[in-house]
């Protein structure tokens, strides 16, 4: 997912190995899925406790699994974050779920040290 997440910042849409650049299609794709995933309303996670830096994610749950993957456009430059939790014991349906919490936790120990 991480990767994922990094050929959507980088554009780079080509098959894997390929020197081809993003064609102006590619680059449109690319500008919609980015402002899709930097206008979601779940903040729970990556972005919870990096305040107004602007993040670029999605999230997923299950019951005893909590994820999210993103973007987070740091002063130095952007910065791909993925964390998947599972075998959770907290499965309540809140945005203190202990799961959420660690993400986000995780999130803004990863941003402090590289920024």
């Amino acid at each position: 997912m991480a990767m994922v997440m990094k050929r959507f910042a980088t554009c780079d849409l080509a098959a894997p190995g390929s020197s081809e650049l993003p064609s102006e299609s590619d680059r449109a794709l690319c500008d919609t899925a980015l402002d899709m995933l930097k206008n979601q309303t779940e903040r729970e996670g990556i972005p919870r406790y990096l305040g107004d830096l602007t993040v670029a994610s999605k999230g997923g749950a299950i019951d005893a699994a909590r994820n999210d993957v993103g973007i987070v456009y740091a002063k130095n430059g952007p910065i791909v974050i993925s964390v998947f939790t599972y075998d959770n014991k907290d499965q309540s349906w809140t945005p203190d779920n202990a799961g959420r919490l660690l993400i986000a936790r995780i999130s803004k120990a990863i941003v402090d040290a590289w920024q």
